[in-house]
């Protein structure tokens, strides 16, 4: 079989034992805030698997797409030194949910690799947990595999968690059994002890993990209401062995990727000093494909900084091979050709894609050269002082100044010998991160969202009805107050509260809960917030307002009528705006995230430059043309597959079951959507775009307003106008020539003044005073405020000529833009420095670039509040120089 035989094997196989063949879900786990990636086939089913959902199906088989870079599944640093390890890995998988158990399990397991896939029984070796006799005995008796070629592992009360798995330190969990490939003796290395799950021989090949407790946070087991099975095997693996491969990367799902890196390269795979590079190369851009595909992005936290890292590993090794210009991006096509059968994503979004990596590759590959001097630099220091460990220090101002994540200056350390202190540099990353940190009060979720599954989660479900009225009659089931359940709350207490049912709208999608009161004649509780929990249950957060409200009461919940219609209202003209972003832009605008409110609607998407003015006019007119036709808005109950092909739009971030909500105005937009929405697009009034920003790589922001709002927002424009042009006195249509003019002779104005500054001797002798000596050379750095380029230059020339030998590096801070010049006397330039190469991380920095000569070089930014933090960095790396 090829790579697309045997996916479809598996899974045709199990749809004839009555499996359900489920698409993979997208490696941005969107709807479990507790992992980083998609790791496991099991992620999708898991609430399914603790009892909080149900599926219309009770047996259901998979190949998951999976990225393993962080937490304890982490195998980033040595991907690339052996055959087996990969940042992305396919993943089949077939569960039941409460219908067959273990022996069924087993038998499907051995029949589909015995007789579908002709592995020879011989060959195939079995562990089971320590005290599962009945796993056993399935095997040796129902299933004949002899006794010696079955381990008994694991003890769990002493902590060895061997054929033991667990969803979490709580959760369901359970036994389960390996099945284990034997290499033959040539493979053996008995790293880990003799036999079966110790000696590396045996290859795992398929886990079936059988969950019949749920562990609590005190180490307790209970039976859980259902038995599930949860298997997975490696699809890399598994492909390697049918075609007689000992390495993954020897196979056909990687050699045309390693074809293409040596036409990029001109070196060879076969050559051992470029295995490694390789298949670094090669397994990355898999990583950093599906991951764009699937709505990943490039940041400098959280998942885009684990993205980022992978992307700049990978240049490293390119330019390992001396690639040293983008290269990473070729490897697209390739990858698409190998994959785009089976998973579409990758062939509709390419173009997308390449853009992405390319443009990312381009900024690191700025300050890449000019870091791994500095580094090598650091290296040559370290030797002479006779050091072992690469400082926190050192490692914070790599990462700070030239991106270079301390993962990869470790594995650069680790080839040249060195250690790093990794203590050190999270201290002040922490450091950074509190002073970053924005003050803010409260956290509006008052509890922690696994907390108040805990205690709710035995409750029946909540029963939604905030599509069809404002108000209900509602029974109290929960009152948690303080992270406990509790029978009464009284005046001034925050309370979260359980109905039976509600018409309450709770926060998902984008779109805020609702705000409103639940009252009896004897109370008021004010809900200041509705949030859902795992797709089951609507909590009321918010405040007694006076009286008490106790468990098992009926109240009167109504939903505050005037806030729904306006988020309402911004609901629907986020979906007009993204319908004529779609028509303006191109069809590549996909949704990265939003915020749907009463007040604003916000609106991120991917898109890889900023708007012009013309372009934003064109989809303000679009929508506003869309709002005066007072399209009908539809909302309707359809299959997911059907309404896909229909041409609904998904969006990222939000989890969606076999049949879905679609929401149509006209035949302009159509989406699957949760949120609620106005009759027709009239209602809307007026829309307007307010601000148009990057919030990240590749992705933009739109911020707008609807109805009343925006037209307050163009009375108060107008009002401004007035008194602006009452201050200029001319008209409102004359401001703009008679600002320009007025603006032109201040410029003039400043021009002279500063020109008479340029000799001025107190501000270079001032200047001067500061200069810092080493090595018989002087180091001069001084910020200026308010002055223009040509007095920069000119304070540049004098100063330089008043030091023998030296580094003049001089910024100046005017009309929220950062200018800077650095200059160097011929002795240092003699010594190999370039002014234009060491000013560009300075002015990444201050979010800009700059180059010049050898002995001068300039640049400028915007990110006036980088100035601290520019001069501090400037003071480290030029004092180095000296």
């Amino acid at each position: 079989m090829d790579h697309h035989q045997l996916r479809n094997s598996f899974l045709l196989f199990f749809e004839q034992y009555k499996h359900k063949s489920v698409s993979s879900s997208p490696v941005i786990p969107y709807d479990d805030p507790t992992l980083m990636f998609t790791n496991a086939g099991m992620n999708q089913f898991k609430q399914v698997l603790l009892g909080n959902e149900t599926r219309s199906y009770k047996r259901a088989a998979s190949v998951q797409k999976c990225i393993r870079v962080s937490g304890k599944h982490n195998d980033f640093e040595v991907v690339g030194f052996d055959g087996y390890h990969h940042t992305f890995f396919e993943m089949l998988g077939n569960w039941s949910f409460g219908d067959y158990y273990k022996k069924e399990a087993i038998e499907f397991a051995w029949e589909y690799l015995t007789r579908v896939l002709k592995i020879k029984e011989k060959d195939l070796f079995v562990s089971v947990y320590k005290d599962d006799e009945e796993s056993f005995n399935i095997w040796n008796k129902t299933i004949k595999v002899p006794h010696n070629r079955i381990a008994h592992l694991g003890d769990i009360e002493k902590g060895n968690e061997e054929n033991f798995w667990s969803m979490g330190e709580t959760g369901p969990c359970g036994p389960c059994t390996e099945i284990y490939f034997d290499l033959g003796e040539k493979y053996s290395r008995k790293t880990k002890g003799e036999g079966i799950g110790y000696d590396e021989r045996y290859m795992e090949l398929w886990n079936l993990v059988f969950m019949e407790f749920y562990r609590d946070s005190s180490g307790q087991f209970s039976p859980l209401k259902f038995k599930s099975v949860d298997t997975g095997m490696g699809f890399e693996r598994l492909y390697a062995l049918l075609e007689g491969k000992f390495s993954n990367y020897h196979t056909d799902l990687f050699s045309p990727l390693m074809d293409k890196i040596e036409e990029i390269s001109e070196k060879r795979y076969k050559d051992r000093s470029n295995e490694v590079a390789f298949q670094v190369i090669a397994d990355h851009i898999r990583a950093i494909m599906f991951a764009i595909a699937d709505g990943g992005t490039f940041s400098n936290e959280g998942r885009g900084y684990i993205l980022r890292k992978i992307l700049r590993r990978a240049v490293r090794y390119f330019k390992k091979l001396d690639v040293t210009q983008p290269a990473l991006y070729k490897l697209c096509d390739p990858l698409v050709a190998l994959m785009g059968d089976f998973y579409p994503e990758l062939r509709t979004k390419k173009a997308q894609i390449e853009k992405f990596i390319r443009i990312e590759e381009e900024k690191f590959l700025d300050t890449l050269e000019t870091g791994l001097g500095m580094i090598n630099n650091m290296f040559k220091n370290m030797k002479k002082e006779k050091k072992e460990e690469v400082s926190g220090k050192d490692l914070f101002s790599l990462y700070d100044t030239y991106g270079f994540p301390v993962d990869i200056v470790k594995e650069i350390a680790r080839e040249h010998k060195y250690t790093i202190d990794q203590d050190g540099f999270n201290y002040l990353m922490e450091e950074q991160r509190q002073r970053g940190k924005k003050s803010w009060s409260g956290d509006k979720k008052m509890m922690d969202e696994e907390k108040v599954l805990r205690l709710i989660e035995k409750m029946p479900s909540t029963e939604m009805r905030c599509y069809e009225t404002l108000e209900t009659i509602s029974r109290v089931l929960i009152i948690m107050k303080d992270g406990k359940i509790v029978q009464q709350a009284g005046q001034g207490d925050v309370c979260g509260i359980l109905l039976d049912k509600t018409p309450f709208y709770g926060e998902s999608g984008g779109q805020v809960g609702d705000k409103g009161v639940l009252e009896t004649p004897e109370f008021q509780f004010q809900v200041e917030d509705t949030l859902k929990y795992g797709n089951r249950f609507i909590v009321h957060w918010g405040k007694v307002d006076f009286g008490k409200i106790e468990k098992d009461i009926n109240v009167d919940a109504k939903v505050n009528q005037v806030l729904r219609q306006a988020t309402a209202r911004n609901h629907t003209a986020t979906h007009l705006l993204q319908a004529a972003l779609k028509k303006v832009l191109g069809s590549h605008i996909s949704q990265a995230g939003s915020y749907v409110g009463p007040d604003r609607l916000r609106f991120d998407f991917r898109h890889f430059e900023s708007l012009s003015g013309e372009q934003i006019e064109r989809v303000e007119q679009l929508i506003n043309e869309k709002i005066q036709r007072n399209l009908a808005v539809f909302k309707s109950v359809e299959d997911k597959e059907k309404a896909l092909k229909s041409g609904a739009v998904a969006i990222f971030g939000e989890k969606y079951g076999e049949t879905v909500r679609v929401v149509k105005a006209g035949q302009f937009s159509q989406e699957l959507c949760g949120g609620t929405h106005i009759e027709s697009t009239g209602e809307i009034g007026l829309f307007l775009i307010i601000s148009e920003s990057s919030i990240a790589s590749g992705i933009r922001r739109i911020e707008a307003i609807t109805g009343q709002t925006a037209l307050q927002y163009i009375m108060n424009m107008r009002k401004e106008m007035h008194r602006i042009a009452g201050l200029l006195k001319v008209s409102s249509d004359e401001v703009y020539e008679r600002v320009e003019k007025l603006f032109q002779n201040h410029k003039d104005l400043e021009k002279k003044i500063k020109q008479s500054k340029f000799s001025s001797e107190d501000v270079i002798n001032k200047v001067l005073k500061e200069k810092i000596e080493k090595n018989d050379s002087s180091l001069i750095i001084h910020d200026f405020k308010g002055e223009e380029m040509s007095f920069l230059n000119s304070m540049a020339d004098n100063l330089q000529k008043r030091i023998k030998q030296g580094i003049v590096f001089l910024v100046n801070q005017s009309d929220e833009k950062v200018n800077l010049i650095l200059a160097l006397t011929d002795d240092i330039v003699r010594k190999g420095n370039d002014a234009s190469d060491l000013i560009k991380p300075l002015a990444k920095i201050i979010g800009g670039n700059g180059g010049g000569r050898k002995d001068r070089a300039q640049a400028g930014g915007k990110k006036v509040d980088s100035i601290t933090h520019l001069l501090r960095t400037a003071r480290d790396n030029l004092t180095r120089i000296l």
